[in-house]
């Protein structure tokens, strides 16, 4: 069945309520937590992605509901003819919000790799080595090619009015639009390809020296599956539009509706796919803490993200392992750990946040132990 309108409607729908749903949960989860810089800053960008979200949902919902309209009021027209009314009405204010679009698009996605790098400092700011070369080599290239991009993007076409004056479009006998262009289009395709393997490269040197169980390995692979998904849209996007012919020099900048629409809709999978990886970990409250016949056992990757726990606070669930009586000092203890990748040296007078759980859990499995145990033959 042909992608019509009204799918294309529904599904622009369904994207931008998941998109919102994802950012508002992340938010009401995290609700409690005492942030610092790098939350707070991280959190902004979220922001400035989510606004950009609704300014181009609301463009692309709009835009679907005007397509549709007109087709309804004149059923007997071409393709051609439809594609000039929808451009042309409003003295071109539909070409003029395609290319905000595409702006939107650069800036929605790049926020979300910053708030990704905001983020990464915040667990991992005292790393030392590899780790810290490729977080500050993460740090520098994210925003230089957000920049180079950018650049590009408002270049390309000179004069810039020249993508949406119908004016000047009907001087120069052609529409120029960095939408469709080769050069910007591979430039923003391979940095994004770039920086999206730089993300995922940063956690994956912290946590190969985690001995992780079956379930937290499961959780962490979809995670990166969610990156691979955003990075295989990149690629679906840059070959779909060498298909269509748009990097042909004899293109002049025209694209069908169909098209524009297949177009959109791959960007709004690579967008919605960054943006649910970089909530996912926000998420980590659903891995469970494990004890296991034989003694206790916690996982490590619940063990490790109990640094985004207020620990002194009190989580007061089952299991009850982080108690009130938990040191200050633990949760930079637990950092610090988490950061190596390894325990970390403590003085003697300072009580392990591994041993508290550990103890805690022993205590839970010797009652149960003694409780199972039948009494002992007085023969």
């Amino acid at each position: 069945m042909p992608f019509t309108p009204v799918k294309f409607f529904a599904w622009i729908l369904t994207v931008g309520v998941t998109f919102f749903t994802f950012v508002a949960v992340r938010f009401y989860v995290r609700r409690h937590e005492k942030l610092n810089r790098f939350s707070i800053a991280s959190d902004v960008f979220l922001l400035i992605s989510t606004l950009f979200a609704l300014a181009t949902v609301c463009y692309m919902c709009y835009g679907s509901l005007h397509e549709i309209e007109v087709r309804r009021n004149h059923p007997d027209w071409k393709e051609g003819q439809i594609y000039n009314k929808i451009f042309t009405d409003s003295n071109g204010l539909a070409l003029k919000f395609v290319y905000f679009l595409g702006l939107g698009y650069m800036v929605e996605l790049w926020c979300i790799k910053v708030a990704f790098v905001l983020f990464y400092w915040n667990m991992f700011s005292r790393t030392q080595g590899q780790k810290r070369f490729a977080l500050y080599a993460t740090s520098f290239f994210i925003p230089a090619t957000f920049v180079a991009v950018i650049v590009t993007f408002f270049t390309h076409c000179r004069p810039v009015a020249i993508s949406w004056d119908l004016k000047l479009i009907m001087k120069h006998g052609r529409r120029c639009t960095p939408n469709t262009a080769k050069s910007v289009q591979w430039l923003l395709s391979s940095s994004n390809i770039i920086t999206d393997l730089m993300l995922m490269a940063v956690p994956l040197l912290v946590i190969r020296s985690f001995r992780l169980t079956r379930i937290d390995t499961y959780a962490v692979a979809f995670v990166f599956l969610i990156g691979i998904i955003s990075i295989s849209a990149t690629i679906v996007r840059i070959f779909y539009l060498n298909q269509t012919g748009v990097f042909q020099p004899d293109f002049h900048g025209n694209i069908t509706l169909r098209q524009q629409h297949h177009f959109e809709l791959i960007s709004s999978i690579e967008v919605l796919a960054a943006l649910i990886a970089f909530c996912l970990p926000a998420f980590r409250f659903l891995l469970k803490v494990r004890f296991v016949r034989g003694g206790p056992g916690i996982s490590s990757l619940s063990w490790a993200s109990a640094r985004f726990r207020s620990v002194g606070g009190g989580r007061n669930g089952d299991s009850g392992v982080y108690s009130g009586s938990v040191p200050s000092g633990t949760e930079e203890t637990i950092r610090e750990d988490l950061e190596g990748g390894r325990r970390a040296f403590r003085r003697k007078e300072e009580v392990s946040t591994e041993m508290i759980v550990l103890k805690t859990g022993s205590e839970k499995w010797n009652r149960g132990r003694k409780w199972m145990t039948p009494p002992k033959s007085t023969l």
